[in-house]
């Protein structure tokens, strides 16, 4: 009785809460096509009452002539009790009144029954498990990042070593800008799975403009960026992050209005990468799954920023400005982190400006100036171009 009761309750919420905003704006405005808007959520209100009577009682004529009658005796009981004393009014108190009472109907639905409305069709809701279990998690797993022990650890490691040195991302004569302005005029490089690559450079050199280029946030003009061989210059965004590419942006760029355990979860694609994985690797975020993204540190953020990567398990992770503005211990744990990542196979492409760490953890590096590749290398021949690095590289 109590599910049927609450299935009708739920009709009423929504489909007044749709009426009331479609009626009211016409009502505001004049916008007379909305009333449309209204009338067909009243139908959205009989359709929930016929879909519970019809599941109490197993008869089709009765839920029908019960979703009639509720539409009816709805929009009957808004009309006179509602709309017709607003007539009157100024539109301040139109508006007031149209909006509070949506929040009415919500309010009241949420104290009689709970913080979250259900549908019909999903009586028992979704369990906080299953939602882990959709995210890759499993709640029944024991916890702790992925780990290669013994013969079987040992085996998927002589895999990562066959496939280590397989061309990945190949970027050849890439030119980008925003607008009219022009910022790439020729940038080359090329990162092979599992391997680190740097992209080095002072600021304004067009690190982070490669980076978006490479996601389909800014429009390549000319050049080719393949991954796996196939071109990718011309996807959106959406289709290279499902290719398995996962960007932590400059500026972290979490939800700051989601808790942590929501922006992990969010774009999560099933994969070795999971919920308890990513917080064995970042075990401070465990205590705060519960907090807003807006109310974590900058160091906070920053490693949600990677687990949120990584929960889309990508084949290649790009990190723009990984350790930037923050403090000395968060960037050893973030160097920490990433030469764990190192061990387990991933593919990693970073920008930073700490060159120390980033010799002891890349394979390969690249430089830009003004747009352009004009040096690349690996870390020992890095570590011994001292002038190099003050020409490039120095302040």
């Amino acid at each position: 009785m109590i599910q049927f009761v609450e299935q009708v309750l739920n009709g009423v919420q929504f489909g007044v809460m749709l009426f009331l905003m479609a009626a009211g704006l016409t009502l505001i405005f004049g916008i007379m096509n909305l009333i449309n808007l209204a009338h067909g959520s009243l139908y959205m209100v009989g359709a929930y009452v016929a879909a519970a009577i019809f599941a109490a009682t197993g008869s089709f004529l009765v839920g029908l002539a019960a979703a009639l009658a509720a539409a009816i005796i709805v929009g009957v009981a808004i009309e006179t009790l509602v709309f017709r004393t607003l007539y009157t009014r100024d539109h301040l108190d139109q508006v007031l009144a149209t909006f509070g009472l949506i929040l009415f109907f919500n309010e009241g639905v949420r104290i009689l029954f709970g913080s979250t409305a259900r549908r019909p069709h999903h009586r028992d809701g979704l369990r906080q498990d299953h939602r882990d279990r959709r995210a890759g998690g499993n709640p029944r797993r024991p916890r702790g990042a992925p780990r290669l022990p013994g013969r079987r650890g040992r085996a998927r490691r002589r895999g990562w070593a066959r496939r280590r040195g397989r061309l990945m991302l190949d970027v050849s004569g890439l030119e980008a800008g925003y607008g009219d302005g022009r910022v790439l005029f020729g940038v080359d490089f090329r990162v092979a799975a599992g391997e680190v690559v740097t992209l080095l450079g002072r600021n304004g050199m067009g690190k982070t403009t490669t980076i978006a280029a490479i996601m389909g946030i800014v429009r390549a003009q000319a050049g080719t960026i393949r991954l796996d061989g196939a071109p990718i210059q011309h996807l959106p965004p959406y289709r290279i992050a499902r290719l398995g590419l996962g960007l932590v942006p400059e500026g972290r760029q979490i939800f700051a209005n989601l808790t942590v355990r929501e922006n992990l979860v969010a774009t999560a694609v099933p994969g070795r990468w999971n919920l308890d994985s990513v917080l064995a690797l970042f075990p401070g975020l465990r205590e705060r799954l519960a907090t807003l993204g807006g109310l974590l540190s900058g160091g906070e953020q920053q490693m949600l920023a990677i687990g949120r990567a990584l929960m889309t398990n990508p084949r290649l992770l790009l990190l723009d400005e990984a350790t930037e503005g923050l403090a000395p211990r968060i960037r050893a744990e973030i160097w920490r982190v990433l030469a764990r990542l190192k061990e387990g196979g991933q593919a990693i492409l970073v920008v930073d400006k700490n060159i120390a760490p980033m010799l002891r953890l890349a394979d390969r590096h690249y430089i830009l100036e003004k747009g352009c590749t004009v040096w690349s290398g690996t870390s020992a021949e890095l570590a011994a171009a001292v002038e190099l690095q003050h020409r490039y590289l120095g302040v």
